[in-house]
């Protein structure tokens, strides 16, 4: 990927002066746990995210708060997490409330 890619990734999710000091295997963890995954602002996104992944894909995923940009990220670690969220989100496609 190109130098002037890789920044406009960057933009907008990291302070762009104190990423460049990091080392190499800092910034790989900064790309793998926030740069490569889609942002989410907020919980309503969030939501909207889980449903959609779960109509399209049948599988359930966790999210959490970044540290790095602030926003939400989905990922498939938290097992027992996922199922509870699985649970809301078969109770709101069934119509009930959470």
């Amino acid at each position: 990927m190109r130098l002037t890619s890789r920044l406009l990734k960057l933009e907008g999710r990291v302070n762009l002066v104190d990423f460049l000091k990091l080392n190499e295997n800092e910034q790989a963890k900064i790309y793998k746990g926030c740069i490569n995954k889609p942002k989410l602002d907020d919980l309503e996104q969030v939501t909207k995210a889980l449903i959609e992944k779960y109509q399209e894909k049948k599988v359930t995923l966790n999210y959490y708060e970044c540290d790095t940009c602030g926003g939400f990220h989905l990922t498939k670690s938290g097992k027992r997490r996922r199922r509870l969220i699985k649970h809301m989100i078969l109770k709101t496609l069934a119509g009930g409330k959470i």
